[in-house]
């Protein structure tokens, strides 16, 4: 065996790869909705983060290098709290 140079582009491959917005166009104009979100899910994601935007936690802040702020630890509590890694 011996080492050979390997050069491969999509382009060679495939072709000219399509941009983004003309995949999600093409999709939308074919009715194709795999690419895109149902509005129930949408619904969905702002009902589970709307209460932390209507009324935000306290901001905790902590060294760099650290395990995080000391306020930290209840969240872990309740699991037997935080298992130190090394």
């Amino acid at each position: 065996t011996h080492a050979v140079d390997l050069e491969v582009t999509h382009e060679e491959l495939f072709g000219r790869a399509d941009d983004a917005y003309e995949r999600l166009i093409e999709d939308a104009m074919l009715g194709k909705s795999g690419r895109f979100a149902r509005s129930d899910s949408i619904d969905e994601q702002w009902r589970i983060v709307q209460a932390v935007l209507d009324d935000p936690p306290d901001l905790h802040l902590y060294s760099s290098g650290t395990w995080g702020p000391a306020q930290a630890a209840h969240v872990a509590a309740p699991h037997g709290g935080w298992l130190d890694p090394v």
